[in-house]
């Protein structure tokens, strides 16, 4: 009686249950059922079990029936999926079983129904312009782009305050939309109109003398100085400053250069001499018309030369991140809004996918797109839509930002990722502690040491291709996690060592 009145004063766990999606089109295609499963007593849910059956023609289930999720915390809710095949239009009831256990009892059995109706599938369809643009950044007043606005806000607030001039660096992983960005401040400019914005991209930029003939071509040409000529050296960039100084008035240049680590690679590969980071410290310093903007995928104190922390321990920085849900929102159904309807739930399973990675957003938005038109499906956009698209891109090949995130990141970075990945889908988790990904690398590498392991997760935060809390990790990408999880498992990654 003692042990039994502790466990009750510990506390339950009291599991509720909700069906998301209550209309379905009528299809011989599988569909599927989100569930979703909350706890909100004081204690967790182990060995939790839903199990459910419907009793119409109408709709038949093609696997099972049944599936089990080992915990629910305290707090926290799970999703689950059934799949089903909603034959013919109707109305029907779903009824199901939730089991469950806690400290107080074991095999607790919660009894739930649902009304589901099957709709009719419409019988016009037009065809969908698509608008999405993937790969490809968004130059000058383009209608996909959304946001941004406190970056934008930002670079106004800081690239003249206090008197002075300030470099300012935008970092943040690739396909987050920097250069679109970047486009944007060149078209729009900034409130202060003494500053003009002139866009320099460092792909494009070979050796030393193309560099500074980039440069003083670019401000030729933004300002219409018909009687300057390029430069193709720093004494005489200095020089050509000086002289179009009088041309200026009270105009400051911005000179936007992206993707700027190219400028190590360059030093690296000797196409250009390290000079050129003392010489632009020098224009920084120096020079009261000319101001530099900063735009890449690493802050510079990560860059692997000493010289570049030495060289911007001054500048301020901007992390540029996923979108805002508003802005994400915006993103996926205004483009569309006059040819396509985005249902509530396929809407929150692209932002589930995507966190408002905008790449990403428009890369499910656009293969969405082009299924419904090659198919002739419908001027609707459903959930199970979007999952289909979601794993269309897992299978298809190689995809763009996930690919570049797993090839930029260090042999230790890809166990780690692999690791956590294997560990949350397979077990279908809301987050993973550092001993699980600790232990399961450690039995295929047994020299592995936590200190190895915690420096890798602490890095891939900074990178945010994880996200912690409490030292629970979890990734903000569940697109990226599905991805590593199906292309990466980590025994793979283990060989390729």
């Amino acid at each position: 009686m003692l042990e039994q009145e502790i466990k009750l004063l510990q506390g339950a766990a009291a599991l509720s249950i909700e069906l998301k999606n209550r209309e379905v089109l009528a299809s011989e295609e599988e569909r599927k059922l989100y569930f979703e499963i909350r706890n909100k007593g004081q204690e967790l849910a182990a060995d939790v079990s839903i199990t459910l059956q419907v009793d119409s023609p109408a709709i038949s289930f093609p696997n099972c029936t049944k599936t089990d999720i080992d915990i629910i915390e305290s707090g926290k809710s799970k999703e689950i999926s059934f799949s089903i095949t909603p034959h013919v239009p109707a109305k029907t009831i779903l009824k199901g079983t939730l089991t469950f256990s806690d400290r107080v009892m074991e095999g607790k059995r919660e009894s739930f129904a649902f009304p589901v109706t099957i709709l009719k599938k419409s019988a016009e369809f037009k065809e969908i312009k698509n608008p999405y643009i993937v790969g490809q950044p968004l130059k000058g007043n383009a209608p996909l782009f959304f946001g941004r606005e406190d970056a934008h806000e930002f670079i106004d607030k800081n690239i003249l305050a206090s008197g002075g001039h300030h470099t300012i660096v935008c970092h943040g992983l690739r396909r987050t939309g920097k250069t679109s960005l970047l486009y944007r401040i060149g078209t729009q400019g900034l409130t202060d109109k003494r500053l003009i914005p002139i866009n320099i991209d460092m792909q494009g930029i070979d050796d030393e003398k193309d560099f500074y003939h980039t440069l003083s071509n670019a401000i030729i040409e933004e300002l219409s100085l018909q009687s300057a000529s390029p430069v193709e050296n720093f004494y005489r960039f200095k020089g050509f400053l000086k002289d179009i100084k009088p041309q200026l008035g009270k105009r400051i240049i911005v000179l936007m250069v992206d993707e700027f680590e190219e400028l190590q690679m360059r030093v690296e590969e000797r196409k250009i001499s390290k000079s050129v980071f003392s010489n632009i410290r020098h224009l920084m310093q120096h020079e009261e018309k000319l101001i530099f903007l900063f735009c890449g995928t690493h802050q510079l104190q990560e860059m692997s030369a000493d010289y570049w922390s030495i060289f911007f321990n001054t500048a301020i920085y901007f992390r540029i991140s996923h979108l805002k849900r508003e802005d994400a929102i915006r993103l996926i159904k205004e483009p569309v809004k006059d040819q396509l309807t985005y249902d509530d739930l396929a809407v929150e399973q692209i932002l589930k996918m995507t966190n408002g990675q905008p790449y990403l957003t428009q890369l499910i938005c656009r293969t969405l797109v082009n299924d419904l038109n090659e198919n002739k499906k419908r001027n609707d956009a459903l959930i199970d839509d979007v999952d289909d698209v979601v794993e269309h891109i897992i299978n298809e090949g190689k995809e763009h930002f996930s690919q570049h995130i797993w090839d930029e990141s260090s042999q230790l970075e890809r166990l780690i990722i692999s690791a956590a990945a294997e560990e949350l889908t397979h077990k279908q988790l809301d987050h993973v502690g550092p001993d699980a990904i600790f232990d399961k690398i450690k039995q295929l590498l047994p020299d592995f040491s936590r200190k190895q392991s915690m420096e890798a997760l602490d890095k891939l935060v900074s990178k945010e291709i994880l996200a912690e809390r409490n030292l629970r990790y979890w990734f903000p990408v569940n697109l990226l996690r599905k991805w590593i999880a199906a292309r990466y498992p980590l025994r793979k990654v283990r060989e390729e060592i």
